[in-house]
């Protein structure tokens, strides 16, 4: 496993948009699918309501695995 695979920022304590507790499972990710919004930490919930794929570039869905928190999907470039 690599370092990028990894969350090395402050972990987040709730969701951006409904300010929920995260506790097992985030994305980072855009906020809605036009490319001018911003970015912002949600739970599932909030991103299936986005539309944005989990792709290089749109978001990124982490998990905490024992200490860590590890993307486990969005984090392959796809072409």
């Amino acid at each position: 496993m690599s370092q990028k695979d990894k969350w090395v920022g402050e972990i987040p304590k709730c969701c951006d948009l409904c300010k929920e507790e995260i506790v097992d499972v985030f994305v980072d990710g855009r906020i809605g699918v036009n490319l001018n919004l911003p970015w912002g930490i949600m739970c599932e919930q909030c991103h299936l309501g986005t539309e944005v794929p989990l792709k290089w570039g749109h978001g990124q869905k982490y998990k905490k695995t024992d200490n860590d928190w590890l993307c486990v999907e969005g984090l392959e470039i796809k072409q």
